[in-house]
């Protein structure tokens, strides 16, 4: 795993914790991972897969395992630019659900 990958499996797992992945969310994930993986798709449709075929504890699984990779292995601007992603990703379908903040909120006070 890397810091794009772990990125890419949070942004994933935020849009999925209120039960419905939005377009924008979409559009935004899609986004990410242009800027990230360019035009190699390969490790985009392998993550997307996995996530997809995750059972809700799997997926909480994911995402403490890439939240844990990133509050390890990257740098404190890096993990703010992610939390800023994050939170305009679960600001983009006009509602931020709960989970949404919570998430968010755990990995914050995880990581700073």
């Amino acid at each position: 795993m890397n810091a794009p990958q772990a990125g890419l499996i949070l942004m994933l797992g935020l849009s999925f914790v209120d039960g419905k992945v939005d377009d924008k969310e979409k559009e935004q994930i899609a986004e990410y991972a242009s800027q990230n993986f360019g035009s190699d798709t390969k490790i985009f449709e392998a993550i997307l897969d996995m996530m997809l075929k995750a059972s809700a504890e799997d997926t909480l699984k994911h995402i403490v395992i890439a939240g844990a990779y990133i509050g390890a292995k990257v740098s404190d601007e890096s993990k703010l630019k992610m939390l800023d992603f994050l939170i305009r990703l679960a600001q983009s379908d006009g509602e931020v659900h709960k989970n949404e903040i919570a998430l968010i909120s755990q990995l914050k006070e995880a990581w700073l």
